[in-house]
């Protein structure tokens, strides 16, 4: 249950953080129930929750940070996710829509489990590949015949099932998992690989399981944003989500990651 004294303490880092955003105590401690934040995920993210809160509330201020410190750095990632130019301004459009309008914001659906940078990407991420999906759709009803109707669509997994394309693969895993730090590479090792609970890990570490939680989160971004690099250069596609992409390695392509990623 969040305490009354880990909300004090988050209200006046938040505000100290962003003096100039209009937001009441009151108000501050029932969105932080009303979301379900834990006591660690407050402690550590309380400037991103307050500035959340206040933008959920329409403060004016609030909605401008977000636009300059995160909004403006999204339409290059959106881009590597293979999304056309032209569409960009569009899915911005849908971003802010999603996470500011109508009754209940979606920004109000934080609960500052990861800092909110990351939160919003992964948003903008789905809206993206949604939107991609759907220009692909129109593109191929456009098609003259239903033969070039079926020739434009991509399946993914055929095309993957390919020896060369796991090869490839399986390559780009380790590549990639190389760029990450020792620290990460061990947590994501212990976490991923052998099951150890975050808790455990933060313990071993001496650090809050949210920061744990935030270095894996840290680690499978560099790693995923790699792979959808990847997919895009490489073979021309855009993958949809991480978990769908984790089941098709693991059931379809039989790609041993434990292996790969061992010393």
């Amino acid at each position: 249950m969040l305490s009354d004294g880990v909300i004090v303490v988050a209200y006046r880092e938040g505000r100290d953080l962003w003096p100039a955003i209009k937001l009441s105590p009151e108000r501050f401690a029932a969105l932080a129930r009303d979301a379900g934040v834990s006591d660690d995920g407050l402690s550590v993210c309380a400037g991103d929750f307050f500035l959340a809160c206040a933008a959920g509330d329409g403060d004016a201020g609030a909605l401008r940070a977000i636009e300059e410190r995160y909004l403006a750095r999204l339409p290059v990632r959106i881009r590597r996710l293979g999304s056309s130019p032209a569409s960009i301004p569009d899915i911005m459009q849908m971003v802010r829509l999603r996470l500011f309008s109508g009754e209940a914001p979606r920004i109000r659906a934080y609960n500052a489990s990861i800092p909110l940078e990351q939160w919003i990407k992964v948003i903008a991420i789905r809206t993206a590949i949604s939107a991609h999906r759907k220009e692909l759709s129109a593109s191929a009803a456009e098609a003259a015949a239903p033969e070039a109707l079926v020739r434009s669509s991509t399946d993914v997994a055929t095309t993957l099932m390919k020896e060369q394309h796991k090869r490839e693969l399986e390559s780009a895993i380790v590549r990639l998992f190389t760029q990450l730090t020792p620290r990460d590479r061990t947590v994501f090792r212990l976490h991923v690989l052998q099951g150890l609970s975050i808790d455990k890990i933060a313990k071993a570490y001496g650090v809050h399981r949210v920061t744990v939680g935030r270095w894996i989160w840290n680690a499978g971004e560099i790693v995923l944003d790699g792979l959808r690099r990847h997919f895009a250069d490489q073979l021309g596609i855009v993958p949809a989500e991480f978990d769908s992409l984790a089941r098709l390695m693991r059931s379809r392509l039989s790609i041993d990651v434990r292996r790969l990623l061992e010393d």
